[in-house]
């Protein structure tokens, strides 16, 4: 890692700052006085992991500047928040002074604060590290700023160089996975790539350095070994042994001696100090909370992607202008790259077809069998709507998949993929790309072609949202949004009961709240069973009988908790309740405990969370925090649904009814209708007579009186429930008298006796209607059959 950074302390920097002929507009009289700031200086010890937090209210416009006295001289920071381990029992100082543009306060702050007890026992800080089931991984936490840095030695590493997000995405090192067992093993697992980020001036893994001044990445192995803890005066580090790989080495005197000092640790956060180097310290922040979900469709050099090895052609091509007139454009003006092709785009036009590319393979494919396929899309300009068809060489009514609303942003790539069964046996298979409407000189590329048996896993992990598939769930409230109606509330103590083994009442916790989270404090071991630890919280919030509603709440521990009690119920009443399931909570973990969709049958001004918490022992700490109540809110397919009841359910202001039947024969000729039965907003469809099995043979039109205005966004979701299998029905909404504009008419397939929902999302619509229809079709429905739709959702995107 290349800088150069002139080694000036703080505070020669901020007094150099006050030569007017360097910088101007600095004003002496606006010097930070320490008087303003001394009663915004926080120091707060968490006594369980021996961490101190170290902080300044109202700092805009300013900053701190705190001063330690250590053994090995004077340190400083001036990070707000900042976090340090002590690791010996006794009273310890901070000076702190305030900075800003104009100069350093002259007046200083000193706060003195304690810690309890000397670290003899390192059990904490195992749980911490290995998490309370022993798989717990971390990472670099590169969406955060320093979450890699350097600096003189002495200092938390920061104030040479400090990494801004995403920083060092090209080094191989995000994707770097370190473990730690509680019986003290460390692995070091170099992702995907193999690499390990390694600096410039090592002379280690010296094999991979191309000596040109820059930094390299060493390809090594994954790696298991031992750690232990080390209290080096009143610090603590965790060593390795030497030549112990790590997701950055620094320099050779850390690859000799890899030990960190810990900075700060919690259950998601670790933050490091590398200081082998007695004239360096080096910084990182690791995290163990899950990477981003990106899903950048199934893998390319898998050995189960057909179309890698396919041989492959630009059978047709044909581009148009706006007026339906050819444009010479061929194969030739393609450039085919490794996995897939770009060009550019030749004329301004308007229309889907307009611009097609049709890739003809040498893949076969087997009747009935589920495939998947992906590509990415990239494009230097808005694409409003691109067209990808699948379908055998020969035969494009016959599609294995069909989507012509594809968006792609300009400068962004989008990712297509989906699942389906093929309807017949496919040869040499041909994908029909078209990029009509699109403006000249856009440059497209499409990239990453994968087509794969479904049954052949290459160790893709779908995302939650797209696709065909809904997800079902919850949507939570943010904690401090109007929905969480404990924001309405206040939380506070009702009261304790605490007993020991015998049931004799013995002294209460303490306990302290900070808006709607609280700290108990446990004063006298409370007794091993059930109901000998109870706390019980008053939240303030309203609870009607006949609702439902969601409940989340979240521990933190500094011990082991088994069988925990968590008791919603109103006040003065609890033989009506929530639940009153019991929870193991694991030391140092948050720990969320969520129930869901209990409709109440009761109500109150004030629910009360009875709280239970057997075999605590004297000193243990509980953070009670992040309760959320909600009025129950369903979740799909990635967007954010409101209830099938709410207001903002465009459905609960439109007119729900039949339009019309179109039912015929395998002959195409109309056969009798369907019985429809329409009871507020569901829909029960009987089939009088079997139908045929093609497309369009079964179709159901149903009226919404849902207006819908053009250049908006929406959300559509419907479910259905069938006495028997349905293939491929489609589910087209449209507006009234037009079916040439809709929101998609993507087939699904509906299992027998099963709520199956479809859903299309984030539709940005092309029409506007004051009736949207819904156009339905059941092919080779048997006599008999019931077909129930219900829970239509059409809402403004969210």
């Amino acid at each position: 890692m290349k800088y150069n950074i002139s080694k000036y302390a703080i505070a020669l920097v901020v007094l150099a700052s006050c030569q007017p002929e360097e910088f101007e507009g600095l004003d002496e009289a606006g010097v930070p006085q320490i008087s303003a700031y001394e009663s915004k200086i926080h120091v707060d010890v968490d006594q369980t992991i021996n961490q101190v937090t170290f902080t300044m209210d109202d700092i805009k416009g300013a900053q701190p500047l705190w001063s330690f006295e250590e053994k090995s001289g004077k340190s400083y920071s001036t990070r707000n928040g900042l976090q340090r381990i002590y690791t010996s029992m006794g009273d310890y100082t901070v000076e702190v002074r305030v900075m800003n543009r104009n100069g350093i306060s002259d007046g200083v702050v000193t706060k003195t604060f304690h810690i309890d007890n000397t670290i003899f026992d390192f059990g904490k800080y195992y749980k911490l590290l290995a998490g309370a089931d022993g798989t717990r991984q971390w990472r670099v936490k590169y969406d955060e700023a320093g979450h890699m840095g350097c600096g003189e030695a002495g200092t938390e590493g920061l104030n040479w160089w400090s990494a801004a997000p995403n920083d060092k995405a090209d080094w191989g090192v995000y994707d770097d996975r370190i473990s730690f067992s509680a019986d003290g093993h460390f692995t070091y697992n170099p992702g995907d790539g193999g690499t390990m980020y390694v600096n410039t001036g090592c002379s280690c893994y010296s094999q991979f350095n191309t000596n040109d001044g820059i930094d390299f990445m060493a390809q090594v192995e994954e790696t298991t070994t031992t750690f232990e803890f080390e209290v080096d005066g009143e610090d603590l580090y965790i060593v390795l042994p030497a030549h112990t790989p790590f997701p950055y080495m620094p320099n050779d005197a850390f690859y000799e001696n890899p030990r960190m000092k810990i900075q700060s640790i919690s259950n998601t956060k670790l933050e490091l100090v590398l200081d082998s180097d007695p004239g360096i310290s080096w910084h990182m922040i690791l995290t163990s909370e899950p990477d981003a979900e990106v899903f950048n469709g199934f893998k390319y050099d898998s050995q189960f992607n057909l179309w890698k090895p396919a041989t492959k052609k630009f059978s047709n091509v044909w581009f148009a202008d706006a007026n339906w007139g050819g444009v010479n454009f061929s194969a030739a003006d393609i450039t085919s790259t490794e996995d897939g092709f770009s060009f550019v785009n030749p004329i301004d036009n308007t229309s889907e077809w307009q611009s097609q590319i049709h890739y003809t393979t040498d893949i076969n494919l087997t009747a009935g069998t589920l495939y998947d396929f992906s590509c990415i899309v990239e494009s230097s300009d808005n694409i409003k709507r691109m067209t990808l068809k699948i379908c055998p060489e020969g035969d494009d009514d016959n599609t294995l998949y069909y989507k012509n609303d594809i968006k792609v942003e300009g400068g962004k790539g989008v990712v297509y993929f989906v699942g389906a069964e093929a309807p017949i046996d496919m040869n040499n298979l041909r994908v029909i790309f078209d990029f009509g409407g699109n403006v000249a000189g856009n440059e497209i590329k499409v990239g990453k072609i994968v087509l794969k048996d479904h049954a052949n896993d290459d160790g893709t992990v779908l995302p939650s949202e797209g696709g065909d598939t809904p997800v079902g769930g919850v949507i939570w409230a943010d904690v401090n949004s109007e929905a969480n109606l404990m924001n309405s509330g206040a939380l506070s103590l009702a009261s304790f009961w605490w007993a020991n083994n015998d049931w004799a009442q013995i002294s209460d916790p303490s306990i302290e709240f900070n808006g709607n989270n609280a700290k108990i404090t446990v004063n006298e071991t409370s007794g091993g069973s059930q109901w000998q630890g109870q706390v019980h919280l008053n939240t303030g919030v309203t609870i009607e009988e006949g609702k439902a509603y969601d409940f989340s709440i979240t521990f933190n521990a500094s011990a082991d908790l088994a069988g925990a009690t968590v008791k919603p119920h109103p006040e003065g009443d609890d033989a009506h309740f929530f639940s009153e399931a019991r929870h193991d909570i694991a030391a140092f973990d948050d720990v969320k405990v969520t129930y869901e969709n209990f409709v109440a049958d009761f109500s109150t001004g004030n629910l009360v969370i009875t709280l239970d918490f057997p075999g605590c022992e004297a000193g243990t700490t509980i953070d009670v925090k992040n309760i959320i109540i909600q009025e129950h809110n369903e979740a799909s397919a990635g967007g954010n649904w409101v209830g099938v009841d709410s207001a903002d359910n465009l459905m609960t202001g439109g007119s729900f009814g039949l339009a019309s039947c179109w039912w015929a024969n395998d002959g195409w000729a109309q056969i009798g209708d369907p019985t429809v039965e329409i009871n507020g907003r569901t829909a029960l469809i009987t089939v009088n007579e079997a139908n045929g099995g093609s497309q369009w043979q079964g179709q159901v039109h149903l009226n919404t009186g849902v207006a819908i205005e053009e250049g908006k966004a929406y959300d559509f979701s419907i479910t259905f429930n069938a006495s028997a299998d349905l293939a491929g029905a489609t589910v087209k909404p449209h507006p009234e008298g037009d079916d040439a504009h809709f929101f998609s008419e993507a087939r699904h397939d509906v299992a027998a006796y099963d709520d199956v929902k479809v859903t299309y999302e984030n539709f940005t619509a092309d029409f506007s209607t004051s009736n949207l229809v819904i156009t339905l079709d059941f092919p080779g429905c048997t006599a008999g059959t019931t077909i129930e739709v219900k829970d239509i959702i059409i809402q403004e995107h969210r």
